[in-house]
């Protein structure tokens, strides 16, 4: 440090110090400043810092780095990014190879896109720094590219079997480490194995049957395949709800639920305005009619039928129970009659 202190004109004084230095290596990242001590009345000794500073510090490369940027296992389709880089600056010209074959870069990062299998194998890089020939520039990654085959099932075509008939599929796959396969319908899980089996096909298990293969040990490497069920037979009705009016006379509006294959059509004795609708597996057939005498006291008949048989239920028409709790009452239409202390 060379400093130095000049007496102006006007009588002030202005110090100065030059800093002479020859950096190392050591002082890459190095910030710099000064400091200015002054006295002040009383004694007092005041600083003043200036702005920090930094230098570009250019020096030969000593050893290199190759990393692998990705930090989950990779699988097929994803994006790959390598990096090499040396500890000298400026940063020298990198090479790349794959098995021995020359491979472009930008820069120092090699990326590969929507890797496949025959992507893995040895990757390498050499920076060449011509500042320091003698130096050993290169690093070297295996990639491992982790997969998994497509899903095959057996039979692959949709199954139609008779109520009551089994089924069976055969789901297979291959990966590259310890895979999985699960038999899903929606979100349950059926069958842990490759083999799925319906012992007596019902209605309910008519749908879509997805296969998924997994490698658990590579988040997100999956592959499915999927086969539909169509079972077929006479129609089966559920079990008919009570259609309630407040009056005779009233509309009402009843709800015919039935599976079967192929569609039930629907017959309501008495007739009345009807609408046919699909729910999942079910076919829906609303009819609204009039509460007569005769639909009060006999009912609706609703059937059922396909090219495989018929199936009818009849469903009642009721009246709707009011309540008046004022008096602890319950009344149905007509006069209430005194029975054990309650009015029904």
């Amino acid at each position: 440090m060379v400093p130095s202190v000049v007496k102006e004109a006007s009588g002030l004084k202005s110090a100065r110090s030059d800093l002479y230095m020859q950096p190392t290596k050591a002082d890459k990242d190095s910030v710099f400043h000064c400091v200015v001590e002054y006295s002040m009345p009383g004694g007092a000794i005041l600083q003043k810092m200036s702005n920090t500073i930094t230098i570009n510090l250019n020096y030969p490369s000593e050893k290199a780095t190759f990393s692998l940027l990705n930090t989950e296992p990779v699988k097929e389709g994803d994006a790959v990014t390598m990096k090499c880089e040396t500890d000298g600056n400026p940063q020298p010209e990198f090479d790349f190879t794959h098995d021995d074959k020359v491979i472009n870069g930008v820069g120092g990062v090699l990326t590969l896109k929507s890797v496949k299998r025959t992507d893995a194998g040895v990757y390498k890089c050499t920076a060449t720094d011509f500042d320091n020939l003698d130096a050993d520039l290169s690093g070297a990654i295996t990639l491992n590219v982790n997969y998994i085959d497509p899903v095959s099932v057996i039979p692959a075509e949709p199954q139609v079997v008779m109520l009551g008939d089994k089924v069976e599929w055969q789901c297979k796959t291959k990966g590259s480490a310890t895979h999985t396969v699960q038999w899903k319908k929606g979100s349950e899980v059926l069958s842990q194995s490759g083999t799925l089996s319906i012992q007596a096909a019902s209605y309910e298990n008519a749908g879509e049957y997805v296969c998924v293969g997994a490698v658990p040990s590579v988040p997100g490497l999956t592959a499915m395949a999927s086969v539909t069920l169509t079972v077929k037979g006479k129609p089966m009705i559920e079990t008919p709800a009570v259609g309630e009016v407040t009056k005779e006379g009233d509309m009402v509006t009843l709800k015919c639920s039935a599976y079967g294959f192929p569609a039930p059509q629907f017959t309501w004795k008495p007739s009345g305005k009807q609408s046919v609708s699909v729910e999942g597996s079910k076919v829906v057939s609303l009819v609204t009619l009039e509460a007569t005498p005769e639909v009060m006291k006999d009912g609706v008949k609703c059937e059922a039928s396909n090219e495989h048989g018929s199936t009818s239920q009849t469903f009642l028409v009721s009246l709707k129970r009011a309540i008046d709790n004022s008096a602890d009452r319950v009344l149905l239409s007509g006069n209430p009659v005194l029975t054990s202390g309650l009015y029904r």
